[in-house]
């Protein structure tokens, strides 16, 4: 049995509330017949403040596996990214 408590659980609540954004674009991606499965996307995050980066950094090599997906990469907002593309989260 794994106990988290403090910061690890702060930050697997996050994960897991980012999770879900995550996964109701995956799940739109499917209706549209864009993937077949969340394995066959490779899922670009781009956080829009300092304390989401850090924890996506932190749990880097764990967010292939945490979101379902074949890959996954943690891009700098660049300001000019459409807000059609983006899912924002706050």
């Amino acid at each position: 049995e794994y106990l988290l408590s403090g910061p690890a659980l702060t930050n697997w609540n996050e994960l897991l509330r980012i999770r879900e954004a995550v996964s109701k674009v995956l799940e739109e991606a499917r209706r549209e017949k864009v993937i077949g499965s969340s394995l066959e996307a490779a899922l670009h995050l781009i956080p829009l403040n300092a304390e989401t980066t850090k924890l996506l950094q932190t749990y880097a090599d764990q967010l292939p596996s945490v979101f379902i997906v074949s890959e996954c990469r943690i891009e700098a907002w660049n300001g000019e990214t459409p807000i059609s593309e983006q899912v924002y989260l706050s």
